[in-house]
């Protein structure tokens, strides 16, 4: 990797022109710690209409700025570097420059819109940094100070997602490691607009600019200061309030009501899907059996639908290291129906591609892009046949999900239908076409097909959020009309702000439905709600993290497993605080078991 070097006498910066161009390492000369990372600081340029439901930031991504190397040179100033760039009729250019002695540096930003038409942008700063009780810096407090007051966004000791955004109003965003007694103040000028909070399998933290239509010729500039100091004097000040108040988790007398082990004799939903991500590297065996024992049977879940890699004696070249073997697999679906639990299998056909398009290059869609397979190569076709048939063998499921979500994205360039074999037919023929084919197998060893629903989404059901309508483009949503009534649609749909509608819509074309929600509370209580008032008799809680309570968002799986058994129980005020003291519980547990 290509990379320049500033320095200091307090501290180190290490700038690069990949990926986007970006910041890879920020180090304090006092302390040695790393103040960006294991990923980096990343500024991009967004645009479009589609926002993110949490954080409010633009959902696209403008041109390639996000993936292409930018020009690099230090031709100012011995402690300064300048990146640029130019995409889709927009020149981009960030400016890194280090105080000669402090621990101090400047971010200057400048997009400048070269075309002879308007152009929506909006500067994201994104830092990506692995802190909280289950890493290596465990005690790192993310702070927002405004107006001489402070408001804490505090951790749990389990794993957690969540997304909050704050306006800056003049403040700052400050990270203090009371372990290394230091402190990083993110200090951005008037031209930025909001602080967005992410937690989930990272931490992200970073400003974002409002949006600006930038006329021809137009500029827009924003500068962001990284401020290190000694001390943490934040932490402690009174006038800190925390973002949740979380009260004592030693609550007996209500312990005892907890989410984890609730139970009710009509539930409101008779099929509870749990979807976990695991691997035999970040989730062995053992630890997999003590999470469905101790946390997704208790919780009320009657499925799960167990995303992993599996390795296969018909295509050994698709495993690796990470891989379970066809015995762990056989046990863990006899030990979970014990537990009296089915297991869905599931694996990604047709997007979301890596192993197979990587294994066989020949067969990816757009050449030297590994995301998406060609489905109508006779080869794509023999080699998901035999993968699917192997894995029917091992599994033994009822039920089977082959995915086929987010092949293209909303706004993105359409990726189905587009190889020169593939352009013989429409788009949604092409889909319709690889969805059959997979069922047509899956029927004839008598296992029901489940899939996703982004693709299916027609354009009417997109009036609030339009960023799972992933089959516009190309109007792959057609294909609807050309697949079997015998599958399962997951409908996701994962914050409150949505528009449900188009569980309807699937069940009026004949279609089960089972709604799949995610890290939001509010989410999964709003859609719960809908799913109950149409009739449909399952749901489902996406996780998108490793199976394990240090990455999962542990309350959420407990509230919705309380919630799809009795849909009333959202409206209980005290659900919160009953998930947090039963997610505080299994922590305990967990760690004396389960080394995290």
């Amino acid at each position: 990797m290509t990379t320049i070097e500033l320095s200091n006498p307090a501290c180190r910066v290490v700038i690069s022109p990949e990926r986007g161009g970006r910041v890879v390492s920020f180090v304090s000369t006092g302390s040695g710690v790393e103040h960006v990372g294991p990923e980096h600081l990343q500024i991009w340029l967004k645009t479009g209409t589609i926002r993110d439901p949490a954080a409010g930031v633009l959902h696209l991504f403008y041109g390639d700025f996000r993936t292409r190397e930018f020009e690099m040179d230090q031709t100012d100033s011995p402690r300064s570097v300048r990146l640029r760039a130019e995409s889709e009729g927009v020149s981009f250019q960030k400016r890194v420059r280090l105080d000669g002695a402090k621990p101090v540096v400047t971010l200057e930003l400048e997009a400048v819109n070269n075309s002879d038409r308007p152009r929506v942008v909006q500067v994201e700063c994104f830092f990506h940094w692995s802190f909280g009780p289950t890493t290596t810096r465990r005690n790192v407090h993310t702070l927002i100070q405004r107006g001489g007051a402070s408001t804490l966004y505090p951790l749990p000791p389990y794993g957690t997602m969540d997304c909050s955004s704050f306006d800056i109003d003049g403040g700052t965003l400050a990270l203090c490691d009371t372990d290394q007694d230091e402190t990083l103040r993110i200090v951005p000028d008037a031209n930025w607009q909001r602080f967005a909070i992410y937690q989930m399998s990272g931490c992200w933290r970073g400003p974002y600019s409002p949006e600006k239509s930038l006329a021809p010729g137009e500029t827009f500039r924003a500068t962001l200061q990284l401020v290190l100091s000694p001390g943490c004097e934040a932490v402690g000040q009174p006038a800190v309030a925390a973002v949740y108040d979380r009260r004592s988790h030693r609550d007996s007398q209500r312990r005892s009501q907890t989410a984890a082990t609730a139970r009710f004799g009509y539930p409101t939903f008779p099929i509870r899907v749990i979807d976990l991500n695991a691997s035999r590297t970040g989730t062995p065996v053992d630890s997999l059996k003590w999470l469905l024992e101790h946390v997704i049977a208790p919780a009320g879940y009657t499925h799960v639908q167990l995303e992993c890699s599996v390795r296969l004696r018909s295509h050994p070249e698709l495993a690796g290291e990470a891989s379970y073997l066809p015995g762990e697999i056989r046990e863990l679906t006899k030990f979970a129906r014990s537990l009296g639990m089915e297991i869905i299998a599931i694996q990604n056909f047709y997007g979301h591609q890596s192993a197979i398009t990587r294994a066989h290059p020949d067969l990816q869609e757009v050449p030297g892009d590994p995301g998406v397979y060609c489905p109508t190569n006779p080869k794509t076709r023999r080699l998901v046949a035999e993968i699917i048939r192997e894995m029917v063998e091992i599994f033994e499921p009822r039920q089977f999900h082959i995915g086929h979500d987010e092949i293209q994205l909303a706004g993105n360039p359409q990726r189905v239908g587009v190889c020169p074999r593939c352009r013989q037919r429409r788009p949604w023929e092409v889909f319709a076409y690889d969805v059959n084919e997979i069922h047509a197998v899956l029927k004839a060893a008598g296992v029901r097909t489940w899939m996703w629903s982004d693709m299916l989404i027609r354009p009417e059901y997109l009036s609030k959020w339009q960023g799972n309508g992933n089959g516009v483009a190309g109007e792959v949503y057609r294909a609807l009309d050309l697949i079997p009534r015998d599958i399962v649609i997951a409908d996701w749909h994962y914050f409150a702000v949505e528009d449900y509608r188009s569980s309807q819509g699937f069940l009026d074309r004949g279609f089960e439905v089972c709604p799949a929600v995610w890290y939001s509370k509010e989410g999964i209580r709003e859609y719960a709600k809908y799913a109950h008032s149409i009739g449909l008799k399952s749901m489902m809680m996406t996780t998108w993290a490793n199976a394990d309570l240090s990455s999962l968002p542990v309350e959420s799986v407990l509230y919705a497993g309380r919630v799809f058994q009795d849909v009333a129980a959202g409206n209980d005020p005290d659900l919160d605080e009953q998930v947090r003291l039963a997610a505080h519980d299994l922590w305990g547990e967990w760690t004396k078991r389960v080394k995290p």
